[in-house]
């Protein structure tokens, strides 16, 4: 299963001057004060004004839900969503704001998935035969509950999406996990500013390879400040950027 969120017409593309990305950025930290995003409303805008001025019509606003460092509730999630949302309607600028969360794979996920507790899902406005859910794990070593976790999305109809594959070092020294994972039901989500290098060699390497052997199904900005903004429009002049930006 493939998808692809860096297209637009050729005759858009033509008569702007702006990188020819489109629509939807996947993983962004944007809402206000909420898992790892900017401190307050106005740095939110800032970043979503850039944006929308690169070509993008949809973000999908993805807090940190980390159990100790980042809990924000789902109420609070909606309600950071609808401030930045209505905000930019006050603007008239036309970028939709989607509600979801990217959940680090450890106890406090566990509980919430046993106890039934609401998750914010993403996809329901795309061409994928479950709602998707934007998990992440350490950068070092495969959880050891990573079946646990993905039996019990499974079963409440939600099929994990990993985030930045591509940094994770287990599946930098193990390439073969990645068609495992996949072929259990797992997508992939690339960071787009993995290609510049941001995160290493060997993460810009990975995702190089994840880009040539077709496993990668999203790709996100991870946008939180304005640093990331350049470091975007650096990735996408990349070979393998422009490459995202033809589909």
């Amino acid at each position: 299963m493939s998808f692809s969120f860096l297209t637009r017409s050729r005759r858009a593309a033509q008569r702007s001057s702006l990188p020819s990305v489109n629509i939807t950025d996947m993983h962004c930290h944007i809402l206000p004060c909420l898992g790892g995003g900017p401190e307050n409303l106005e740095q939110s805008m800032k970043l979503a004004r850039q944006l929308h001025r690169l070509g993008f019509r949809r973000i999908v606003a993805t807090p940190h839900i980390m159990d100790g460092f980042y809990n924000p509730s789902p109420e609070q999630v909606r309600t950071a969503v609808n401030q930045l949302q209505r905000t930019l309607l006050d603007e008239g600028i036309s970028l939709f704001v989607d509600t979801a969360a990217q959940y680090y794979i450890d106890d406090g996920l566990v509980r919430l998935l046993d106890s039934r507790s609401e998750i914010l899902p993403f996809g329901t406005y795309i061409d994928a035969p479950r709602s998707l859910i934007l998990i992440e794990t350490s950068l070092i070593t495969f959880p050891d509950i990573w079946y646990d976790i993905t039996d019990l999305l499974n079963a409440r109809g939600l099929m994990p999406v990993l985030a930045h594959p591509e940094r994770y070092i287990y599946l930098q020294n193990n390439r073969d996990w990645v068609r495992l994972l996949r072929n259990r039901g797992t997508l992939f989500k690339i960071d787009v500013a993995s290609l510049t290098g941001r995160y290493g060699q060997g993460a810009r390497q990975m995702a190089e390879w994840l880009i040539e052997q077709g496993h990668v199904s999203f790709i996100g900005t991870e946008m939180s400040n304005e640093q990331h903004l350049r470091v975007f429009r650096e990735a996408l002049a990349s070979p393998f950027g422009q490459r995202l930006k033809r589909g």
